[in-house]
């Protein structure tokens, strides 16, 4: 019962499902007063319908369509961009636009975090960004989340990658790399 759930909730419908709709029902209203239009409207509902589930289909055949793997130092360096790379594989057949969302930690008080990606078929594409923290203590990045739209573009397939990592923040990493060679050769000098 959980994993249909969880189905049901991986399942949206974009925007051009929406237009088309409310046009075809604009044109069924106006059935009503020219009857052509009527049967017009409901060839389409039908088309929508049909091209719909053929969306569902080529987006739901595959069980795993995406990889994300994300990438960062083992310590956030405070004060300073830490540079945050995002590994994204395609396993399509062919070419998806998806909508990259991660979750980065609370801390940093954004909220959009997303990229609009074009991604071929069967490419691999690197997502670079970087996070500057102000404080120190421990920083939780959630998971990515990914929508894919097909060419069609009229169902979006939402799918969760697995991605949560707790990073520690330290003081300016290179200030300490500077301090520890100011000692070295404080050390060294006779």
């Amino acid at each position: 019962m959980k994993k249909l759930i969880q189905f049901f909730k991986s399942i949206y419908f974009s925007n051009r499902f929406f237009i088309a709709g409310g046009l075809l029902f604009f044109l069924a209203v106006l059935g009503f007063y020219i009857p052509a239009l009527y049967w017009v409207a409901m060839l389409g509902i039908g088309l929508l319908a049909l091209l719909s589930l053929f969306d569902f289909i080529i987006l739901y055949r595959i069980k795993s369509p995406i990889e994300i793997k994300r990438n960062s130092t083992e310590k956030l360096s405070n004060g300073d961009p830490n540079p945050i790379t995002l590994y994204l594989s395609n396993f399509f057949a062919f070419d998806v636009q998806l909508k990259v969302v991660d979750e980065i930690p609370h801390q940093f008080q954004k909220r959009d975090v997303n990229f609009d990606v074009p991604a071929k078929a069967g490419s691999t594409q690197i997502i670079e960004y970087a996070l500057r923290p102000v404080k120190r203590g421990e920083y939780e990045f959630g998971n990515v989340n990914v929508f894919i739209l097909s060419p069609i573009a009229l169902v979006q397939r939402k799918v969760i990658i697995p991605a949560a990592k707790t990073l520690g923040n330290w003081a300016r990493i290179p200030n300490l790399k500077r301090l520890k060679n100011t000692c070295k050769a404080m050390i060294s000098a006779p």
